[in-house]
């Protein structure tokens, strides 16, 4: 076999059939040399290779070198036929004239006395592939991460675990198509831990439904955030579109899962784990959702909140991050203090005299809301996004605005009195008739609910 590369050779003949004589003359012992070049696959010289000679048969390694600055080396080796393998940290290992098993390697022949000069051999980078796994609204660590040839699938190539953040990444892959396979160690089936699934299925374990990520040599592949559901979350179930009129989900660990257009009228989903849910556009009319956990989960543009059955009825209920932006949520209802509803987005919702005293609105997306006459006094909304909000005669008596936007809201006859707004921004804002008293504009202690 000619290696492709064979034309390069003349440019490190001279040099190497020297280096390899050299290495011969010096030796007294009987064998002989082998020697070339290694370069990436532009011909740029690759310093820092492990070069090997092996038996061709059992493995043993017989001689070991490492190539110099201008890639050169020499491998001095006993009379006999040896494969040789080449290996550097970031490239895809291979054996003589690019073979990648040490079965299919192309040997070498060398007698006594020999100096031998070889075809430069071209290593081809690896590639690597990464991502990160959440349940929709928080990362999942320790989650087994399989690797698997997207034409072999159930066979790892590779294997990992995501980190604390829920991030993986495998490194030494060569050129080809792949398959990303998420197990958690903890899933027993309706119990507990989140359920198997090919990247992107959204809890189908059948290969066909994961994606396929096909690399070249050297790249570096994201595959973006994939999100695994909980222990009952039923691929055959819950599907967007689904009809869970009056389902009995009591307690159903559904984090994570799809449930966008369903209609779940009148549906039992007290104490159900909703984090990170994609429950859009589902219609929820006489769903009871009592002490179920539904921080991150997207509510946006559902239907029915009028008659939904426990949502504001427990603190214990974190609302953290979740989405009800387009939907009918009616906050008319006074929220007990503390509740928490961090990051939600409630733009464009009417919370018209709304009881938002002492709730957590920190980071909250309220863009565009009616707030006319609400209660938010010592509620913390820093870093809250108010821009073109109707605030008219709402109460912020001592709420936290550190850092909020209020871009052309209005704020007409609004009580800010001692609000904390160091850094808050009021530009267009209507500020006509506002009680401003007392104002600390200085940075104020974190944002404490009151027990």
């Amino acid at each position: 076999m000619v290696s492709r590369y064979s034309s390069r050779l003349a440019r490190a003949t001279s040099v190497v059939a020297l280096v390899v004589a050299a290495a011969v003359l010096t030796s007294c012992d009987p064998g002989g040399a082998v020697g070339s070049r290694v370069v990436d696959g532009l011909g740029m010289p690759l310093a820092g290779v492990t070069v090997e000679a092996q038996d061709p048969i059992t493995g043993e390694i017989v001689g070991e070198t490492t190539t110099a600055g201008d890639g050169s080396y020499v491998i001095g080796v006993k009379p006999g036929t040896w494969a040789l393998r080449f290996d550097k940290t970031g490239f895809a290992p291979e054996w003589y004239e690019e073979q990648t098993s040490l079965a299919a390697a192309n040997t070498v022949v060398v007698a006594d006395g020999d100096a031998l000069t070889i075809n430069e051999v071209a290593l081809e980078p690896t590639a690597s592939i990464g991502g990160t796994v959440t349940n929709g609204f928080a990362p999942v660590p320790a989650l087994g991460v399989r690797i698997e040839d997207s034409g072999a699938p159930g066979t790892a190539v590779a294997v990992t675990t995501t980190d604390a953040e829920g991030a993986f990444v495998v490194h030494g892959l060569t050129a080809g198509s792949y398959l990303v396979r998420l197990d958690d160690p903890t899933y027993v089936p309706g119990t507990s831990g989140y359920r198997p699934e090919y990247a992107e299925s959204r809890s189908s374990t059948n290969p066909g439904d994961g994606d396929v990520h096909v690399l070249a040599a050297g790249d570096q592949v994201d595959v973006g955030n994939t999100i695994v559901a909980g222990s009952d979350c039923d691929p055959a179930t819950f599907v967007p579109g689904a009809n869970l009129a009056a389902a009995n989900l009591a307690g159903a660990d559904l984090r994570g899962c799809d449930l966008t257009g369903d209609t779940l009228t009148a549906a039992n989903l007290t104490g159900a784990d909703l984090t990170g849910a994609a429950v859009s556009g589902s219609a929820l009319a006489g769903a009871n959702v009592t002490g179920a956990t539904i921080r991150g989960a997207d509510f946006s543009a559902a239907t029915g909140f009028p008659t939904v059955i426990g949502l504001l009825s427990t603190v214990a209920n974190r609302w953290s991050a979740t989405r009800f932006d387009g939907s009918d949520l009616d906050l008319a209802a006074t929220l007990s203090a503390g509740a928490d509803l961090a990051e939600a987005n409630l733009s464009g919702l009417d919370l018209s005299g709304a009881g938002l005293s002492q709730i957590a609105l920190t980071g909250a997306k309220l863009e565009a809301a009616d707030l006319t006459g609400a209660d938010v006094s010592e509620a913390d909304l820093t870093g809250g996004a108010l821009g073109n909000a109707d605030l008219t005669g709402a109460d912020l008596t001592s709420a936290y605005v550190s850092g909020a936007d209020f871009t052309d809201a209005d704020l007409f006859t609004a009580n800010l009195h001692a609000v904390k707004d160091a850094k808050a921004t009021y530009t267009g804002a209507t500020m006509t008739a506002v009680r401003r008293t007392d104002v600390d504009r200085l940075e104020a202690e974190a944002w404490q609910p009151k027990s």
